[in-house]
């Protein structure tokens, strides 16, 4: 599909969404030149995946927004409890995400909308190939 400047896809909340949405994001940024900056921007938007389909188990939407080599995600579920950071042990399995996403994205927040909310990161920068 190549660079897109925004897209935007509904997943329903389903174990199997995480998979849908690594290769819907993985797609859209196809042109990149930074590997490892798609490898990150994947997992940093599987995290907020695994938290809509654990914790707010509502059908969610998922924009990808790139402009300037910076690039923001965006997913939006209809539970308007809000995401909290969680100091967990080192042993668990999971409760990392938030920490994660604080850790490796530039900016990430997160707002309410429309009887749900969005919670957002931002990635930059992401080498693009030059066309032609």
């Amino acid at each position: 599909m190549g660079l897109a400047s925004q897209a935007t896809r509904r997943f329903p909340t389903h174990p199997t969404s995480g998979h849908a949405v690594r290769r819907f994001v993985r797609d859209l940024l196809d042109g990149a030149d930074d590997r490892e900056a798609v490898d990150l921007i994947v997992l940093l938007t599987d995290e907020l995946v695994s938290n809509a389909v654990g914790h707010a188990r509502t059908p969610f939407v998922v924009t990808v927004e790139i402009l300037d080599g910076r690039v923001r995600v965006e997913v939006e579920d209809g539970s308007t409890r809000l995401p909290i950071r969680q100091v967990v042990p080192a042993d668990a399995n999971s409760g990392r995400g938030l920490t994660i996403v604080e850790t490796v994205a530039d900016r990430w927040g997160f707002e309410y909308r429309d009887g749900g909310k969005v919670v957002w990161f931002e990635y930059a920068p992401l080498e693009v190939a030059a066309s032609g």
